[in-house]
């Protein structure tokens, strides 16, 4: 298991290898909607996933059958495990959630 390191931005890229393949992570605040998105590209910045909205103890890749797509299981989980209302800005800072990779790094 992996755990996908945030940043103190609201808008920022971090390159993470999963599962032996390299992958760009685009996370974005949207102040306005109060949540967190996440966009997934190749090496070569091709598109694999755009603007999926980050809930909590919510499964955000696998459903898609894209064979470019990380292999395994990427969710948001609440630290507690029992608080289910909304992610806000600083959560995955202050320790409340945190985007876990199910899969080998």
């Amino acid at each position: 298991m992996l755990e996908i390191p945030f940043k103190n931005f609201s808008s920022f890229t971090e390159d993470i290898t999963l599962d032996g393949k390299p992958y760009i992570f685009e996370f974005n605040f949207n102040s306005r909607g109060d949540f967190w998105t996440l966009s997934l590209y190749d090496r070569e910045q091709h598109p694999l996933l755009e603007g999926r909205k980050i809930v909590l103890n919510y499964e955000l890749i696998k459903q898609f059958t894209d064979e470019r797509m990380p292999p395994n299981f990427l969710f948001s989980i609440d630290s507690s495990l029992t608080n289910f209302s909304d992610l806000v800005q600083d959560d995955f800072l202050n320790g409340r959630a945190f985007l876990i990779y199910n899969g080998e790094t």
